[in-house]
């Protein structure tokens, strides 16, 4: 159960379709059949996808725009980095974040890779981090790795909603996370939201 809702936690939730149910004839698997700490943790990663929203819902229209996949390995992204043709552990969601997710049952300390010649941050602590080959983190059920890449704006929304239509009138957030120079770049995309 630990990998399944860490993996419904992890990588599932930057999925571009995200659904939590299936089949009648299938095993049933609610977030609260596997006990108040997975169900927690289940809530807070959707919490975390609500809060996203603005940055998802721009790069589906930039993807629309210009058939930029929203999911992304990381050469997509850093095609001069040979070592991350072959890495399939870590996915970038749009050019701005790196999801690392945890999937191995049992393990205690992360290794992720942060490309590229630019800083990083950690996306809950905003604690920057040098690009490296493996920074390691201790990790627990509970834990995401998720980081911002340095240069980038993401915008977020932090009111919690019962859906995407309650939030339309609701405040924006920029993330920015500069990079070396201290600079960033964003984009936004709203429409009326019909």
């Amino acid at each position: 159960a630990v990998v399944s809702t860490q993996s419904t936690g992890q990588a599932a939730i930057f999925q571009p379709f995200l659904r939590g149910h299936a089949h009648i004839d299938t095993k049933r698997r609610e977030p609260w059949l596997f006990g108040e700490e997975a169900t927690a943790n289940i809530r807070e990663a959707l919490v975390l996808r609500y809060q996203l929203l603005p940055y998802l819902y721009t790069i589906f229209y930039e993807a629309s725009v210009d058939n930029s996949p929203v999911m992304r390995p990381l050469w997509y992204e850093f095609p001069e980095d040979s070592a991350q043709h072959s890495n399939q552990k870590e996915f970038l969601v749009g050019p701005a974040l790196l999801s690392s997710p945890v999937l191995e049952s049992g393990e205690s300390t992360h290794y992720t890779t942060l490309p590229g010649k630019e800083v990083w941050y950690n996306y809950h602590t905003l604690t920057q981090h040098e690009a490296t080959s493996s920074l390691s983190t201790i990790v627990k059920m509970s834990t995401m790795p998720l980081f911002i890449r340095g240069g980038s704006i993401v915008p977020i929304k932090k009111r919690l909603r019962r859906s995407s239509e309650l939030m339309a009138g609701d405040p924006y957030t920029l993330i920015v996370a500069t990079n070396s120079k201290g600079e960033a770049v964003g984009r936004a995309y709203n429409d009326d939201t019909k």
